[in-house]
């Protein structure tokens, strides 16, 4: 897995590139400094393309309590 990444355009050309629905709850556009369990956006297609929040980083299957994973 990606230990850090950089996202460098703004929320709103994101969705315009991907001809997505932007959400009301988005991180702060063009961060340089992504680790995980940061709060990113990300394009999903569940019934139409959305721009959404979700968590980066990687959950073992191991893991009792997903939300107390590193």
């Amino acid at each position: 897995m990606f230990g850090r990444f950089i996202i460098a355009h703004p929320n709103e050309a994101i969705a315009n590139l991907f001809e997505a629905v932007p959400g009301s709850d988005l991180p702060p556009s063009a961060n340089s400094n992504l680790c995980p369990t940061n709060a990113v956006a990300v394009v999903t297609s569940d019934g139409g393309r959305r721009l959404r929040t979700m968590r980066w980083g990687f959950i073992p299957a191991w893991y009792k309590v997903p939300m107390i994973a590193p």
